[in-house]
């Protein structure tokens, strides 16, 4: 079943692909579909009205405010199983007119798994006009002994819950995005969602994978920088808040895919929620994915793949830090191959000699500052090797001693320490620097202090290399040596 937001006009309701915008529209319809494994299925239904569609009249503490009559009945097999009435009342206004805001209904009943035909209709009590009904086909359908995933509610903002309300969820108001068009300006898509019955199929907390993603409607292609997975653990009822980067999806047909995958990387379940995206100056080739055929990188193997890709997180922009650390354990090997490719074909027309180079500082890195099991480019010194370069000139103190007295203290006995210097950095002030230290004289040097953007900066890191010998804001022999550069 495909859900559709709805966009409504009097005595005649649109689906949001016919171009309608949402701003001439009087309400846009939405809905939800949840399970209460202990109870029976429930729907919310979600519609967003534009108060300047409606008229607004007194009220007794002279303000002004609308009333809409609501009438929502579900039908199953030509049977009436649910019907509700109600008048829902704007929030109130100032004036009678030019009312710029829009309010929001939101309505939960119960129905049991079957197909239903649902009818909201909706009046104006103030005005002489004619109503607006609704008619969606609702297929709710929750197996007793499969697993299953409820709506993927798109969600506009989400806030800790204060008192109990109709958007309340797990301690969350989360209110809802009424809409199935996700404009240029939107780069972040939120979304809950929960999954039931995950023990019939992972054994009670045991951990799985679930995975959400974009893809591409007409084609059905993922485009994986929007892909992010999550370990969880099996319950009988799990609930998740998920946010995806979608700044780079372009204008297209999209959906919204959740699949719930096992340790064997097999879908076991899935959920889709189909939206239209505006993105006019994102452009995706289709042929991005295989980009990377009979190159270099064709020949490596996914284990190969897997650990340089790893090696890659110090020179990474946020974004592709994101696939490093989240996404590839997810992704398949020609998307793994394809965002290795990518990654050195934006930094070099030659992609492939630009990664041999910096192999070649992944593997100093892993010959000179590896301790125990931890290799060397996941080092302190290891990232700053591979993100800047070697260094024009190393000082390596091992067992410093201070030439001479400092007050009531005597000489000062320096933990071991490196000081890396560099001439330039780009992007950067020349003449930078980098200190490491070996604070529990175990052969593992971390980085405790430096001069270079972005880099860690302790305006007392000589006082920590001494052994808090020295008091603070004293220079010694080390400080000195940083100034000088050398």
């Amino acid at each position: 079943m495909r859900k559709t937001i709805v966009l409504i006009v009097f005595a005649v309701a649109f689906l949001a692909s016919k171009g309608l915008s949402a701003q001439n529209a009087v309400a846009l319809f939405s809905y939800s579909i949840f399970n209460n494994p202990m109870e029976t299925p429930y729907v919310e239904t979600y519609i967003s009205f534009n108060a300047w569609h409606f008229k607004f009249v007194p009220t007794k503490d002279d303000k002004y405010q609308a009333t809409i009559e609501m009438t929502v009945v579900a039908n199953r097999n030509d049977s009436m199983v649910y019907a509700k009435r109600y008048n829902l009342q704007s929030p109130t206004s100032s004036t009678a007119e030019n009312n710029m805001f829009s309010f929001l209904d939101v309505r939960r009943f119960a129905l049991p798994n079957g197909i239903y035909d649902l009818q909201i209709t909706m009046k104006d009590k103030n005005a002489d006009t004619d109503p607006i009904e609704i008619n969606q086909e609702l297929v709710i359908y929750f197996p007793a002994e499969e697993p299953s995933l409820s709506s993927l509610q798109i969600v506009a903002s989400a806030k800790p819950t204060v008192q109990e309300n109709m958007i309340s969820r797990n301690g969350y108001d989360f209110e809802p995005y009424v809409d199935n068009y996700v404009p240029k300006d939107i780069d972040l898509l939120n979304f809950y969602y929960e999954m039931y019955n995950v023990t019939k199929e992972i054994k009670e907390n045991d951990t799985f994978l679930s995975v959400a993603y974009i893809e591409i409607e007409e084609t059905g292609r993922k485009l994986t920088s929007t892909m992010r997975g999550k370990r969880l653990v099996s319950q009988p009822v799990i609930s998740d808040y998920t946010t995806l980067d979608i700044s780079q999806v372009p204008s297209a047909n999209c959906n919204l895919v959740v699949e719930l995958r096992n340790r064997n990387n097999e879908t076991f379940a899935i959920k889709k929620y189909p939206f239209q995206r505006s993105k006019p100056n994102v452009q995706v080739s289709t042929d991005d994915l295989f980009a990377y055929e009979g190159t270099f990188v064709t020949d490596m193997s996914e284990k190969e793949l897997d650990y340089y890709i790893t090696t890659l997180y110090a020179t990474a922009s946020e974004k592709e830090k994101d696939f490093i650390y989240n996404e590839i354990k997810t992704a398949s090997l020609e998307e793994k191959r394809a965002f290795f490719y990518k990654f050195w074909l934006s930094r070099s027309e030659n992609p492939k000699n630009e990664w041999f180079k910096y192999r070649k500082l992944v593997e100093y890195a892993n010959k000179n500052f590896s301790i125990g099991k931890v290799q060397g480019y996941m080092s302190d010194r290891g990232r700053v090797y591979l993100q800047y370069g070697p260094p024009k000139y190393v000082l390596d103190e091992k067992n410093k001693v201070s030439t001479r007295n400092f007050q009531s203290i005597g000489h000062i006995h320096y933990l071991p320490y490196q000081m890396w210097f560099y001439d330039y950095i780009p992007g950067d002030n020349p003449k930078r620097a980098f200190v490491f230290f070996d604070e529990l004289r175990t052969g593992n040097y971390y980085l405790l202090h430096s001069n270079a953007k972005g880099e860690v900066q302790d305006m007392y890191w000589e006082r920590r290399l001494s052994g808090n010998q020295l008091e603070e804001n004293v220079q010694a022999e080390a400080g000195v040596q940083f100034e000088r550069g050398y």
